[in-house]
């Protein structure tokens, strides 16, 4: 009777070890799912070759020339930053550096932070976005990648927004 009793704990100790180990893959896979859509939704890198203009010494912002977009919608692009400074450069993010003309007022750009070692590029998705009821109009905007309020470089674009 003994041996009986001992092997029902040990048929009930694998079961439950096997319950665990899938539950735990299972929390994982779930896990890393969630992060991968995170990332991808808001600033996943680039690899800067893969940018159709990379970031280069002579022009350290890679961003097109004219960015259309409509009236109450986001747009995500792909960018880039060359880091020309002879020293590691933490937190650059991409803004807008003053105001467009004619006044844009609500544009928003949504970048995260990246680090960009010395003469090297570094590629990433930011996100821009217009509100509704945004004239339809082409706007000149300055943006800039700084590091909290330091600008680091500027690049004048175009921003044509449609109805």
């Amino acid at each position: 009777m003994k041996k009986k009793g001992s092997l029902e704990l040990s048929i009930n100790a694998i079961v439950i070890l096997v319950l665990a180990i899938t539950l735990l893959g299972l929390g994982l896979t779930f896990i890393r799912g969630l992060f991968g859509k995170a990332t991808d939704k808001l600033g996943g890198f680039v690899d800067a070759t893969d940018l159709d203009n990379p970031p280069t010494a002579e022009n350290p912002i890679s961003i097109p020339d004219t960015i259309e977009i409509t009236a109450g919608s986001t747009r995500e692009l792909k960018v880039g930053f060359y880091n020309k400074a002879s020293s590691t450069k933490q937190n650059v993010e991409f803004t807008l550096n003053g105001a467009c003309s004619p006044a844009l007022t609500a544009l928003k750009i949504v970048s995260p932070t990246i680090t960009v070692k010395p003469s090297n590029a570094q590629g990433f998705k930011i996100i821009i976005s217009v509100p509704s009821g945004t004239s339809a109009d082409t706007y000149v905007c300055e943006i800039a990648t700084k590091i909290s309020t330091v600008v680091l470089a500027t690049k004048q674009v175009f921003i044509k927004v449609v109805a």
